[in-house]
Parts: structure tokens; C-alpha cells; sequence
């Protein structure tokens, strides 16, 4: 699960070198009450993705009995994305936020009336990733420049499959989906000036059921898909 760490790196380390610039930024002026004024924003977070395992039922008229199920495990990845939102008060805002995620599979497993015991964890190949657009809410306690707080969103999240399949055996699944999704956040802010913000943030995310078919025309039914995300994030109030 923590083979593939480079992206995720890199990731971060774009989001430290953000926080460099916005260090710099604290040195110039700002004439405004910063989270004590109804203002818009724009936001921008990265982060490491950490997804949970998927259980899926396949139907293939190969297999006696035609159904089965796969656990699939994915290794560490990335989180992208940006908002825009309004500050309704010091306590209140809302935004709209584009996010990407991207993780590499790393084991299948299948259980199915030919494989009763299960397959066992097998090396898979592929990645998938997911798009989400989502409007979100977030009830903060401003403390000083301290803002920690707690959020919530709904949305839709589209998610993709790019060449998943069993390492050494043929067949792979390359195909998307779009479903209804949710997500709760927890986090904390620092005000660098009236007008910067950095923080950091969780994320869990939960996207409902979706079909997915594979190259030999199986249908995979996921039941649903669920991941962590922690998250740098960047806050410019106008």
C-alpha cells in the first residue's frame, strides 16, 4: 500500500512551496478584517489520498454460477483541487470545489463459485482516479488567526478505471462512472495576513454504487468506494 509514494510527495512538495510565496506575502500590506467580513474566496488544496478497499460483484457468463466478487486494494495517491466560496460571516461559509484523486491498485481478490476459498491477494495492474465536483459548508470558531472547523458536502464523483486487471492474466478493465457522493472535513487554519490563509485539513469521502465493464464485456457492480485525505490547504480572501 505505501509503495507509491513519489507523487504524493511531489504533490506536497508543490504545496510547500506555496506556503513559501504566501510566507513572503505576509510581509505585504492589507487593509481588511479578514475573517470578521462577508467576503468572497478562492481556495486551493494537496494532499495525500489514502483509499479504502472495494468490494465489487462481477457477473461473467465464463464463471459456473456467473458471479462473483472482488476486493480490491489500491495503494496511496494524490488529492488536487480548488474552490470558490463566500464567507457568509466569521463563523459560516459556502463554497463549490473541483477535486481529483488518483491512486495506483495494488492486489485483487476474487471469490467465486469456482474459487470458493477466494483467489488470495494477487498483484493487480492499473490505476483509477476520480473527479468530484461537490458544494460544500464549513461551521468555524475563529480563535485569534487560529480557525479550526468542520465541514460537510454533497455532489457527484466520477470515477475511472484506466487498465485495472490481474497481473499475468488477460482482460482489464477500462471504463467510468458517475455517481452521488459525500464527504465530512475537519481542520485548522493560521491567518498569515487579513487576506492569506494556510491550514490543513482531513477528508473522508464516500461515493455510492456504480457499473463499471471490463474488456470481455463483464459487468463490475461496485457497492461503494470510500477514502482519507490529508490535505495542505491555501485561502485568498478578496
Amino acid at each position: 500500500m505505501l509503495r507509491s509514494v513519489s507523487t504524493p510527495l511531489r504533490a506536497i512538495a508543490y504545496c510547500l512551496c506555496v506556503v513559501g510565496v504566501s510566507a513572503f506575502a505576509t510581509s505585504l500590506p492589507s487593509s481588511g478584517q479578514g475573517l470578521d467580513r462577508k467576503a468572497f474566496y478562492v481556495g486551493l488544496h494537496g494532499g495525500i489520498s489514502v483509499p479504502r478497499a472495494t468490494v465489487s460483484e462481477f457477473g461473467s457468463p465464463g464463471l459456473p454460477g456467473g458471479v462473483g466478487f472482488i476486493t480490491t486494494e489500491a495503494e496511496n495517491g494524490y488529492r488536487v483541487g480548488g474552490a470558490v466560496g463566500y464567507l457568509f460571516n466569521r463563523y459560516l461559509r459556502g463554497e463549490v470545489e473541483l477535486s481529483y484523486t488518483r491512486n495506483s491498485l495494488d492486489t485483487l481478490d476474487a471469490v467465486s463459485f469456482a474459487f470458493p476459498a477466494g483467489t488470495g491477494p494477487l498483484p493487480a495492474r492499473g490505476r483509477a482516479s476520480t473527479l468530484s465536483g461537490m458544494v460544500n459548508g464549513y461551521a468555524s470558531l475563529p480563535l485569534d488567526r487560529l480557525r479550526p472547523y468542520i465541514g460537510a458536502g454533497i455532489g457527484y464523483t466520477r470515477v475511472a478505471s484506466h487498465g485495472a486487471g490481474f497481473v499475468g492474466f488477460p482482460g482489464e478493465t477500462d471504463d467510468a462512472a458517475s455517481a452521488f457522493s459525500w464527504q465530512l472535513m475537519a481542520g485548522l487554519g493560521y491567518q498569515l495576513t487579513p487576506n492569506l490563509e494556510l491550514g490543513g485539513r482531513y477528508r473522508f469521502q464516500h461515493v455510492n454504487g456504480y457499473d463499471l465493464f471490463n474488456s470481455a464485456g463483464d459487468e463490475q457492480r461496485v457497492r461503494e468506494s470510500e477514502g482519507h485525505s490529508f490535505e495542505l490547504t491555501l485561502t485568498w480572501i478578496f
